[in-house]
Formats: structure tokens, sequence, C-alpha cells
């Protein structure tokens, strides 16, 4: 049985771009096929999401951004990062406390606009939703 209000309190997580479908999961490393988007438009997506407020602007740059979201006791934090040849987003690294429930309805938030934003690990996995949540929520 799934349990989505299991306390996730973690560093090194991101949602990152990535190929146009991950059936379960697989490696990050090698990743040939990865979304073009504009860090512009993935800030957007990230601010929509109720509750979440602007912490710093992309100010020199877009390192610099950086978002919090908070509810009771449980938040949030995300970040920005950007390929520097090419300028499209590269990901944001997620410092959470919270439920993977939260992380989950952000994550799917951000991709009903960005349908190839995936969820990544520090082991460099990227997960769909149902594989994260069967391996880190049962």
């Amino acid at each position: 049985m799934i349990s989505t209000q299991v306390n996730f309190k973690t560093t090194g997580w991101s949602l990152i771009p990535g190929p146009d479908k991950v059936e379960d999961h697989l490696s990050s490393i090698g990743l040939g096929e990865i979304a073009e988007y504009d860090p512009h438009g993935i800030a957007i997506a990230f601010l929509a999401i109720p509750g979440m407020k602007l912490i710093h602007e992309a100010n020199p740059s877009w390192y610099e951004w950086s978002a919090w979201w908070e509810q009771t006791n449980r938040w949030i934090g995300v970040g920005m990062s950007v390929f520097d040849v090419t300028g499209f987003w590269g990901g944001s690294e997620l410092k959470t406390d919270c439920y993977i429930s939260d992380v989950v309805a952000l994550w799917l938030r951000v991709q009903e606009a960005y349908p190839a934003v995936w969820l990544h690990s520090p082991e460099c996995r990227i997960y769909a939703a149902n594989a994260f949540l069967a391996e880190y929520a049962a």
C-alpha cells in the first residue's frame, strides 16, 4: 500500500528536463534525449503553484533564482540551473522537509506545462511518478 504522507526530508533531488517519456526509471548518465525548456517559463510554472513564493530573482544569473513553498510545518526550496552552452533549463534542485505527496504535487503541476520534467535522485536515477511512489512511499 502506498502512503503519500511519508516524510521526505532530503537534499540532492532535482526536477530535470529529460526524454519525452519515462516508463519506470532510468539512469541520467549518458542521457541522450533532453527536452529544451526556457528557464523563464519553468520559473513561471513553479511560481504558479499555490503557496510558492519567489525568494531571489535570477540576478545576475539563473543560478541565483530560488523559490520557496511552505504549508504548516512542511516546506520545499527550489533552485534553478541552466545549460551554459544553450541557456536552456538544466534542472531545479529541491531541498525538502515535507511529505512525498507535496513533492509529487509540485512535480506534476510543473509537468502539466512541461511534460518532459522528471524527478532525479542523488544516485542519478530519473523517475516516473508511479515508480517514485512505489519505491519511496511503499
